[in-house]
């Protein structure tokens, strides 16, 4: 019985030690908007971006869904999933963030002759950043990365036939559009 007791006696000494120690506060999950212009460069030209990014960070990490206007080409709305992870605690702060969605086209084309739709395709964004502080949650923030997008062009057209029925022929096309991107924002 003794040796029960003494066990007993150490178990609880050992909660009891636990118990005691600080426990560091927890951070909670805040609310943040990253709204952006951005200038998107490629091998055809350049065109200016819309963003918006609505999430939530928690230490270093941020994590949002975002959508905004790419011109760039075959005109479309990015609709994507937002990473970021900060450097540092400060408000002040390097980032790197990746992107990755669906690339919406909003562009389609009609005549007598063939129809062309463009297809929803692969979106993505990838970079670094620096967040300006401007009060506790603010920040003016600059950014520059790489970003892609793909698009599939498809044409139909109708062929008519002496003696045989009417058919449509259809031609699909891919194209992958490797841009660079600057960015200029703010962060609520």
């Amino acid at each position: 019985m003794k040796k029960y007791g003494l066990l007993i006696m150490i178990l609880t000494g050992c909660v009891s030690v636990t118990r005691a120690q600080d426990k560091a506060p927890a951070s909670k999950w805040v609310f943040c908007s990253f709204n952006t212009v951005g200038w998107i460069k490629g091998k055809t030209g350049s065109f200016l971006q819309l963003q918006t990014v609505n999430g939530f960070r928690k230490d270093h990490w941020f994590v949002g869904l975002g959508a905004g206007t790419d011109p760039y080409r075959v005109a479309g709305i990015p609709v994507f999933a937002d990473a970021r992870l900060f450097f540092g605690k400060r408000p002040s702060a390097f980032f790197v963030y990746a992107d990755e969605g669906i690339h919406y086209p909003v562009k389609k084309e009609h005549n007598n002759f063939y129809t062309i739709r463009y297809l929803k395709g692969f979106y993505s964004d990838i970079g670094m950043g620096y967040a300006f502080a401007c009060g506790k949650r603010s920040a003016v923030v600059l950014q520059a990365g790489y970003t892609y997008k793909r698009v599939t062009e498809r044409q139909s057209y109708w062929i008519h036939q002496a003696g045989a029925p009417d058919r449509e022929s259809i031609d699909m096309y891919m194209y992958d559009f490797n841009r660079l991107v600057f960015k200029l924002g703010l962060r609520f």
